[in-house]
């Protein structure tokens, strides 16, 4: 059984990280996992 990404998913996989690296950076992220409160979106 082939578990590989076809090229498609790969591309699609790479569009998905670059825009949340760019939109959502990861110390905002843990800003936000650290609040007590629930996240804002």
């Amino acid at each position: 059984m082939e578990f590989s990404l076809t090229t498609e998913q790969e591309m699609f996989r790479d569009t998905v990280r670059n825009w949340v690296e760019r939109e959502c950076p990861k110390s905002k992220s843990l800003e936000y996992e650290a609040q007590e409160f629930d996240y804002p979106f």
